[in-house]
């Protein structure tokens, strides 16, 4: 049962694709991760993807850090494993106390692919951008967004690949649905419309490109979705309408409002707290497995 004095007041909202994504998941689920109180924090799990994307987005880093130190290609990218394998550890260590196995997950597999997938992408890189002039990674921005009241969007873009006259985004995903990225739409997608917007508001022009590059460890592939982009009107309007949809929620929640991604509710880390949802779930879930 939701107790409405436990729900947060909130003045001015600040949404991040995370949290956009979440609402559209389930919206009980946003509520209790984004504005609800609990006498003790309820605290999320880390996957194996999450140490993946980690891993091979440092290695990219790394291995543009020592380009620019006079290193030689071929020497990088042999040693981009071994930086994989030394990120990935180091994540495994930070994330010991709330990392959980993944159905499947066997850690000298998962490893090999991983620094197998560190000297390819590295290659890779070197090759597609060999005439870049300048990298920022993880670039963390906040900034209003003037096409909506009240609202702050907030995120960190992984790459950004300057040239002489134009530049590119990049954004890693690991994910065991690799579809959903390589058909993706930009122009109605959340995440590619929030850091097209920063980095038109920062640089005053269009991204030349906007590019996914996706990992799936359990079927050991990889690609890149790479979607040039053209000038068109109101090109953020379908990100406004799922902005105004999170702001009017945040401000006023609507208990409502239930959409569960119910193959999910199993795992949810706030089943307990979400009764009928999680015993409808998991009733379906039983019967499916009998």
């Amino acid at each position: 049962m939701i107790e409405k004095e436990r729900i947060k007041k909130i003045e001015e909202v600040t949404l991040s694709v995370s949290k956009i994504n979440l609402f559209y998941e389930c919206p009980r689920k946003y509520l209790y991760r984004y504005l609800y109180t609990f006498d003790k924090p309820i605290i999320s799990s880390s996957w194996p993807a999450s140490g993946l994307g980690d891993g091979v987005h440092k290695v990219i880093e790394w291995a543009n850090k020592t380009k620019k130190e006079g290193v030689d290609n071929k020497a990088i990218i042999n040693n981009a494993p071994i930086e994989f394998q030394k990120t990935y550890d180091n994540w495994l260590i930070k994330n010991k106390a709330t990392f959980k196995k993944s159905k499947g997950y066997n850690y000298e597999t998962f490893m090999k692919n991983g620094m197998k997938y560190s000297s390819t992408i590295v290659k890779f890189f070197f090759s597609y951008f060999e005439d870049h002039i300048d990298v920022l990674p993880e670039l963390e921005f906040e900034i209003t967004y003037d096409l909506c009241d009240n609202v702050k969007l907030k995120g960190i873009i992984d790459i950004m690949y300057f040239f002489k006259d134009s530049y590119k985004i990049i954004d890693f995903k690991t994910t065991k649905d690799s579809n959903k990225f390589y058909f993706i739409d930009w122009s109605i997608d959340t995440q590619s419309l929030m850091y097209i917007y920063y980095a038109m508001q920062q640089y005053k022009t269009l991204p030349e490109s906007f590019s996914y590059m996706v990992f799936n460890h359990e079927q050991k592939t990889i690609f890149f979705k790479e979607t040039f982009l053209e000038k068109r009107k109101n090109i953020f309007k379908g990100l406004t309408y799922q902005l105004e949809d999170v702001r009017d929620f945040t401000l006023k929640p609507d208990l409502n409002l239930v959409n569960p991604a119910q193959q999910k509710c199993y795992w949810c880390e706030y089943k307990d707290e979400c009764e009928k949802k999680y015993k409808t779930s998991l009733k379906s879930m039983l019967g499916k497995i009998k």
